[in-house]
């Protein structure tokens, strides 16, 4: 699997998680919480901003110019999705 099928299948994951978190009947977050999304590239939280707002926190696990599918998760990472 390429850089591109990667990043495909990553946007078609986005969007999935994106509608069904849409379809949620639990209502708003907690006060003092905001919703969180997970990102695998930088493109795909430009998309997610600019559908979601403000109001939803965005974690991208990937930097600039890194393809999501070579990259490994620090500690960091895996304590800010906890």
């Amino acid at each position: 699997m390429n850089c591109h099928q990667i990043n495909i299948y990553s946007t078609f994951l986005a969007v999935a998680a994106l509608l069904v978190a849409g379809c949620e009947g639990g209502g708003a977050a907690p006060a003092g919480r905001r919703t969180a999304v997970v990102v695998s590239s930088p493109y795909i939280e430009a998309a997610a901003r600019d559908l979601l707002g403000g109001e939803t926190k965005l974690v991208n696990l990937s930097g600039p110019n890194m393809c999501p599918g070579h990259f490994d998760m620090r500690p960091s990472q895996v304590r800010e999705l906890a």
